[in-house]
């Protein structure tokens, strides 16, 4: 491969094509850090209106430090993965300011090699690989092997070496991310079809190596929407999802027992049916199945409903909250 010449077309590819994404015009590395993390298996078009909105409440770590955990998550709310938001405050109380090397961010909380080597290369210049999904895809078939991460980053420093760091790694993930595609991936109109070796033997689909998926976990949750009033009951989640945010009271049931049933034991006969949602967590496929309560349940806190839309509350908890709102309405017009 010609070393020298591949990451010049890269980068003439890339400054001409690259997606107008609001922290590609920063080099502020705050900045770059929580478009890192919100990006973290969450895609380009969820993240963009969130990131935006984020830096405006939160425009520094200072500002971050200041606000208490439940605040963040409340700003974080419905972009999942809720311990990069944890993770992220913990950073914000140890310091103000981010260090410029790949080695010391990654000792910071919530800060891995990826995030580190793109925070590093594009905030600082410095010589270190990104390699997310998209990288290591381009890597593996560039190369025609299947390679490891490390593997990834080594063949990156080399390639790296006479290039801007920064633009080289966000080059190659952009790359990954529309043109060299995990599916379909359009070899005719790659910017360096003629260095990439499994692309001229028509094998780019055999790389990378396919691990086989997890199989998907199913089960299913009742969960009891309290009103009394104006108001609607939460209370603080506990576990390892929702662990500290605010949802509504929630029980797992066994395989084939009827939502209804299960509820009414759990949570009282005065239960009005709600249309059930399924959301995902990981691997986990959960349908939930909501009821508006018109029974107290012990150990809530009540909110109206303009206070609670201000709570970090997960996005399935949410929906079911706008479903209560809806339903509320059309009681009071009907009774009109």
């Amino acid at each position: 491969m010609d070393f020298e010449r591949f990451p010049v077309a890269l980068a003439e590819w890339f400054r001409a094509n690259a997606r107008p994404l609001p922290w590609r015009a920063t080099k502020d590395p705050y900045r770059i850090l929580i478009s890192e993390l919100m990006l973290q298996q969450t895609q380009v078009s969820v993240v963009e209106p969130y990131y935006r909105k984020f830096i405006r409440r939160f425009p520094n770590l200072k500002a971050i430090a200041r606000a208490t955990e439940s605040e963040l998550l409340a700003a974080w709310s419905g972009l999942g993965y809720y311990r990069r938001a944890k993770s992220l405050h913990r950073l914000a109380r140890l310091v103000t300011t981010l260090p410029r090397s790949r080695d010391e961010l990654i000792r910071l909380p919530g800060i891995g090699a990826y995030t580190a080597g793109a925070v590093a290369s594009i905030a600082f210049g410095e010589n270190s690989p990104a390699i997310d999904a998209n990288a290591h895809r381009v890597l593996c078939r560039l190369f025609a092997k299947h390679l490891t991460f490390r593997e990834c980053e080594e063949h990156c420093r080399r390639l790296m070496q006479n290039a801007d760091p920064g633009e080289f790694n966000q080059a190659l993930m952009e790359l990954g991310a529309t043109v060299c595609t995990s599916k379909a991936p359009k070899c005719e109109a790659c910017p360096v079809a003629s260095f990439c070796n499994a692309g001229r033997k028509g094998s780019a689909q055999k790389f990378p190596h396919k691990t086989k998926p997890l199989k998907s976990v199913r089960f299913e949750e009742v969960c009891a929407a309290p009103v009394a009033g104006s108001r609607i009951g939460l209370r603080k989640a506990e576990g390892d999802w929702w662990n500290g945010m605010w949802a509504f009271p929630t029980v797992r049931i066994a395989s084939g027992l009827n939502p209804l049933t299960a509820a009414r034991k759990e949570f009282g006969s005065a239960l009005v049916p709600m249309q059930p949602l399924i959301y995902h967590v990981t691997r986990h496929r959960v349908t939930l199945h909501p009821f508006l309560a018109r029974r107290r349940t012990k150990n809530l806190r009540w909110f109206t409903f303009e206070q609670a839309n201000e709570l970090a509350m997960p996005s399935a908890h949410r929906k079911v909250l706008r479903q209560v709102s809806v339903l509320l309405r059309r009681c009071a017009k009907s009774n009109r």
